[in-house]
């Protein structure tokens, strides 16, 4: 089984790309059911077995596993979902395969692919979507344990190295761009539409700098209520956005909305309510919820995902020296995991020259037992011993040498060889055993 990775980042595409793939949560599972679960559409693709969707602000990227290349396949899903050309599509996207692929996302894990080297949200977002995965039965037992095995190269880059310390998230870049030209942060109306983990993380930042008065905007208003409980804010569903606006000096945005929110009349209306009083709008959803001609009015100073770049490269010095450290880990990591892909050919096998052999001494046993009826019962549970005994010494030193084997490029045929010798594909062997010897 082959596993693939094909995707987009904040490396190859922009925002304008990279937002008409996104996925939100219904999409992925959608997508996931359509070209990974048991309908006719999945079942005409065939041979991709599993796949995981990993959707974030800076990069959207399809993880699959299936007995041959599957390239175009998945390639396809980004065409149904985008609705672009081959040719618009190809030159931002990369193909991955085999331990390639499994070294890419053990490197997003840890934080080294980021657009902010090292930031800690994407070890969430790496659960979320194997979780979504997991839930529709599209995650099989290769990318579970790929995705388990990331997240803990991911977690012990950030505790045994310094990757993480003092990192500057993209919440906390969107806030220091946000407040750059707010003298008194004390007194300034922050309005945040959206309720996610991105809102709550700018919100830490915005209250760290002295920020108090917060306007919490979301769909679910509950959502919103109880961030705004959090923080002593307000709360308000989405309908009342454009009344907020007229207020506010700060809007962070960061739904998981597949349209545009906040639009160039919506913004105009307000502004026209606040003559000479500027507003900073920061957009980090992707999806934008912001239109791009918002930032051409006089007074209104809007910043997206890509933006905020300019600001990634201060203090990033100290975490690059741990760099090195962080690799050492995911090397070991993926050691491990390719470890484990290596035993998926042995252990069946080990398994079932165990159970052969188990069936042959029963059967055996039962022989002597009823050629020997006066044995006591204590003379029956030793030759039983014995018997266990016999068959665990003869079957260690060639189910050590399998197992020794599952790290080495001959495994499957040693593997096949095993169950050619031990006639494993005859079920009589395994049940009959040397009946007839």
């Amino acid at each position: 089984m082959l596993i693939h990775c094909l995707g987009i980042s904040h490396h190859t595409a922009n925002v304008d790309l990279r937002e008409l793939l996104a996925f939100n949560e219904d999409t992925l599972r959608s997508t996931l059911n359509k070209f990974c679960g048991e309908n006719e559409t999945s079942r005409s693709i065939g041979s991709i077995c599993e796949m995981v969707i990993l959707s974030t602000c800076n990069r959207v990227e399809i993880y699959a596993v299936a007995d041959e290349l599957i390239f175009d396949a998945l390639e396809g899903i980004f065409l149904n979902r985008s609705k672009l050309t081959f040719e618009e599509i190809r030159p931002a996207l990369y193909r991955l395969a085999g331990e390639q692929a499994i070294a890419h996302l053990f490197k997003v894990a840890a934080g080294l692919d980021s657009m902010v080297l090292g930031e800690p949200q994407i070890l969430g977002q790496i659960s979320d979507a194997f979780e979504i995965a997991h839930s529709v039965n599209t995650s099989g037992k290769i990318l579970s344990r790929l995705f388990q095995m990331a997240t803990h190269s991911g977690k012990r880059a950030r505790t045994e190295t310094a990757i993480g310390h003092n990192a500057t998230s993209v919440p906390s870049l969107a806030v220091r761009r946000a407040t750059k030209a707010i003298s008194n942060l004390e007194k300034a109306k922050i309005v945040l539409l959206g309720a996610g983990e991105m809102t709550e993380l700018a919100v830490e930042a915005l209250h760290k700098r002295g920020a108090i008065n917060f306007h919490f905007i979301s769909r679910t208003l509950s959502h919103a209520q109880k961030l705004a409980d959090r923080w002593q804010g307000e709360a308000d569903r989405l309908e009342t956005l454009p009344l907020a606006l007229r207020r506010a000096d700060i809007l962070i945005t960061s739904s998981n909305s597949s349209h545009i929110l906040v639009d160039r009349q919506m913004v105009a209306e307000a502004m026209d309510t606040r003559p000479n009083r500027p507003m900073n709008i920061v957009d980090i959803a992707v999806p934008r919820d912001v239109a791009t001609e918002v930032g051409e009015f006089p007074g209104v100073q809007l910043y997206d995902i890509d933006n905020l770049k300019q600001g990634v490269e201060e203090s990033l010095e100290a975490r690059r020296r741990e760099v090195p450290k962080v690799e050492a880990i995911l090397i070991e990591e993926q050691s491990k995991f390719m470890d484990y892909l290596a035993s998926l050919d042995v252990i069946p096998v080990i398994i079932e020259m165990r159970a052969q052999a188990e069936n042959i001494r029963k059967a055996e046993l039962e022989k002597v037992f009823r050629r020997l009826p006066d044995l006591t019962r204590k003379e029956q549970e030793g030759i039983a011993t014995l018997t266990q005994s016999i068959v665990k010494k003869m079957l260690h030193s060639p189910t050590t040498r399998l197992r020794a084997s599952s790290i080495e490029p001959e495994s499957d045929q040693l593997a096949n060889a095993a169950r050619a010798l031990f006639g494993l594909d005859n079920p009589r062997n395994s049940i009959n055993g040397s009946e007839n010897d």
